[in-house]
């Protein structure tokens, strides 16, 4: 007798029961009734043939059929040998699984391709993939080796038998969710392969394939790991293995189907401006973070609305919104990613001429709350910013970092833009300027924006930002003229003896390049209107410090006086030095520095550089013995050659000096002790200064030196006592408001000239010095 899926134990039973009734070989032929009960028997244990075991199935309800799949779960084998009989369903169910457990990859196979067309009907026969469903879900003998099968078909590169398994897989997700969810990590990875052999085209096989990953991989992600695991099975313990390795690796393999599965969406999304885009780079970045938050997301982000090139309806948008599963971050993501443009309709550049609806501005109100707590999307928060502005305000953002992603998302500078990102500017003003110089300093495409920003941060909050951007200025202006002209901006509202001694560091380089702009920057700063008449005095000062300490001085403990009684407590200044330099190096640097001078002197104002000549000849006759001011004078020289007219500053001044200065007499001439000497010797020092600062003016500045005709009649014979003819004087017919002050100056020369010569051992009057400068002045 043939036994149909009976067990050892059943198979007992049955020989039980054979005894039981005297069954033997000579009664049954004797007694009708023993062989009527063999032939009973013998019916309920035998197979149905395979073709009507099929039609049987193809033609129940579903109801019977997940009724009988049900019992047959729950029931032993004893209990299946009774129920069978019972029902046809059963017994039809289990002569198939008879029937392909001798040879599952085989016979399987033969089943499922003569159902396979049904799947793939207009109208699938459900009948038909209700079959494959127990087989696939909820045969313990065989579904191993059945999933492995589909999985093969869903590998193969036939679109037809690809969409067969998908279509099936939907099937079952449908109607047999809590039973797919065992099965969802063993098709994740080939539907994620199918999608992305097939993404160029989002076709109906890529569409539902992508839809399935994605609510595979949900299910893998927020399903308990026990999940996954198989109940008693008659198959080999390596299929066990195999379960158990592919269970440890799940959440990984899970992770990863949905990130590429991401990627193929982003791939297929109609709009796909900055916005989409960033809202894309923000899901990858969730990628093995936040299960939670996919679980809801993946609701929502489905091939279907991904494709629409319809943005989300109000109605839908509400229902995200109230979606109390989701964060304020995730329903932003959602949303912006399906507004398919139309955020921008409604409140970009031209929303102005959209009439938009109350239930839209209450969108808006609720979007713009999601915003504010949203502020970790480091990706979607500056296109939200920068694209629309009116909506998404950064006056509240603080974080450096997505700040900076701000400022690289601005293209185009304008007054609009600057003036809205400078309160976000100000509310991390130090980080904000360094990033900014750092896009200056390397001359990119953003340094332009920064330039502009930083310009616009330096005249409307200039008590905060000036000190900042002055300390960053100075380490890139040798590589950035954007930077010069910033350091030139700043100086308008910043301490510029501070500054000015700070380039005076920087300049000590070798590359001339490097030197030169620190030269040009201090003259620069000596050129500021506030104090462009007397700041060549302070930079001169500025050096005679510097060649007085050998060094530059790095820490002023000076303390500015506050009144009459601070005077007597005032101390020898400590200062402390970062390098010191020898003697001739100082003086190298010193003829050096000067140079600004002559920059300074080629663009101040006549009337300030009038001033400032005046105030340098009282300066230079007040330090007669430190030879600064005479380099000084020789870099302000070459400004007399352009302007001859200048000379009347000089000349005014020095003439006021020489007539002001006592004359050595017969009386401390005779005196020879050492005190006497040393009067002398300060006197001719006083007495000689403004003569050198005339002496270092060219002498076709003096083209304008001119005495009347009159006055030198009446000094020719003193000029030929120096060897000096009239003639030789530039004389003119016509008195000016200049001819007293050349009358006067030629006095006090020519007095200087007839001096005696000697006053007393070796100390010589420079008589021929006097001569010189007069003849340089006065002659033709």
């Amino acid at each position: 007798m043939s036994i149909l899926l009976l067990d050892i134990e059943e198979s007992k039973s049955t020989k039980i029961l054979e005894s039981n009734v005297l069954i033997d070989e000579k009664d049954t032929k004797k007694d009708p009734f023993i062989n009527e009960l063999e032939k009973s028997i013998h019916e309920t244990t035998v197979d149905l043939p395979l073709g009507k075991a099929l039609h049987l199935l193809l033609n129940v309800h579903r109801q019977v059929f997940d009724k009988a799949a049900t019992s047959i779960q729950k029931s032993t084998t004893a209990e299946l040998a009774i129920k069978s009989s019972e029902s046809p369903t059963i017994k039809a169910i289990l002569s198939i699984q008879n029937y392909i457990s001798k040879d599952v990859a085989t016979l399987f196979k033969q089943i499922y391709n003569s159902l396979k067309d049904k799947f793939l009907k207009r109208q699938p026969n459900e009948a038909a993939m209700r079959i494959i469903s127990f087989f696939t879900l909820h045969s313990n003998s065989c579904q191993i080796q059945v999933q492995q099968m589909l999985v093969n078909e869903l590998r193969k590169p036939d679109k037809k038998d690809q969409l067969a398994v998908v279509v099936l897989l939907q099937f079952f997700f449908k109607y047999y969710n809590e039973s797919t969810k065992t099965v969802a990590l063993i098709f994740l990875n080939p539907l994620v392969d199918l999608i992305e052999m097939r993404s160029d085209q989002p076709t109906l096989l890529n569409c539902s394939a992508c839809e399935l990953a994605l609510q595979f991989a949900r299910i893998v992600l927020t399903s308990p790991l026990n999940t996954f695991t198989k109940g008693e099975t008659s198959t080999n313990k390596i299929m066990e293995i195999e379960v158990s390795e592919l269970i440890d690796k799940s959440p990984e393999e899970a992770w990863e189907g949905l990130d590429k599965s991401l990627s193929v969406l982003e791939k297929w999304q109609k709009s796909n401006t900055k916005l989409e885009l960033a809202v894309y780079k923000e899901l990858h970045e969730m990628i093995r973070n936040e299960t939670a938050a996919w679980s809801v997301i993946l609701n929502y982000i489905t091939p279907k609305n991904i494709l629409s090139e319809k943005p989300l309806s109000i109605k839908k948008q509400k229902q995200v919104l109230a979606d109390t599963e989701a964060n304020d971050s995730t329903q932003l993501l959602v949303l912006a990613l399906l507004q398919k443009g139309q955020w921008n309709e409604l409140y970009g550049n031209d929303r102005s001429t959209v009439i938009k609806s109350t239930e839209q501005d209450e969108i808006k109100s609720l979007v713009q709350q999601k915003y504010e707590s949203s502020m970790h999307l480091k990706h979607l928060i500056p296109q939200l910013v920068t694209t629309l502005p009116h909506v998404f305000s950064c006056s509240k953002i603080k974080d450096n970092e997505l700040m900076q992603r701000i400022f690289d998302e601005v293209k185009r500078s304008s007054d609009e833009v600057i003036e809205r990102l400078t309160p976000m500017v100000m509310n991390q003003p130090e980080p904000s300027i360094c990033y900014l110089l750092m896009h200056i300093a390397q001359q990119d495409s953003q340094s332009q924006f920064s330039f502009d920003m930083l310009s616009h941060l330096i005249t409307s909050e200039e008590d905060r930002t000036v000190p900042i951007l002055q300390k960053n200025l100075l380490h890139i202006i040798k590589q950035s003229n954007q930077a010069c002209e910033l350091l030139i901006k700043c100086m308008e509202y910043t301490d510029l003896t501070t500054l000015i001694r700070e380039l005076m560091k920087l300049s000590i380089v070798q590359n001339e390049r490097e030197k030169m702009t620190c030269i040009a920057l201090i003259s620069k700063a000596l050129l500021q209107e506030h104090w462009a008449s007397s700041s060549i005095l302070n930079y001169i000062e500025l050096i005679r410090e510097f060649k007085l300490h050998k060094g530059f001085v790095t820490k002023n403990t000076v303390t500015t006086p506050k009144g009459p009684q601070d005077i007597a407590l005032l101390k020898p200044a400590a200062v402390e030095m970062i390098q010191t330099f020898k003697d001739e190096e100082v003086e190298t640097i010193s003829i050096s520095l000067m140079i600004s001078l002559q920059l300074w002197s080629t663009r101040v104002r006549e009337h300030d550089f009038g001033l400032a000549l005046r105030q340098l000849v009282q300066y230079s006759c007040g330090i007669p013995k430190d030879s600064t001011w005479i380099e000084a004078w020789k870099q302000l020289s070459f400004a007399f050659i352009n302007n001859h007219k200048l000379v009347w500053y000089v000349v005014e001044a020095c003439t006021d000096i020489l007539r002001a200065q006592i004359s050595i007499t017969q009386d401390i001439v005779d005196e020879t002790s050492p005190q006497y000497d040393k009067l002398k010797e300060d006197i001719l020092f006083l007495r000689i200064s403004p003569m050198l600062i005339l002496q270092t003016i060219p002498k076709e500045a003096y083209d304008v030196l001119q005495l009347p005709k009159s006055y030198v009649d009446l000094i020719a014979y003193k000029l030929e006592k120096i060897g000096v003819s009239k003639d030789m004087i530039k004389i003119t017919q016509l008195q000016d408001i200049h001819s007293p002050i050349s009358i006067q100056l030629m006095d006090e020369l020519l007095q200087r000239c007839l001096e005696l010569d000697h006053l007393g051992q070796d100390i010589k009057n420079p008589i021929e010095f006097s001569i010189c400068l007069l003849i340089k002045l006065f002659c033709m």
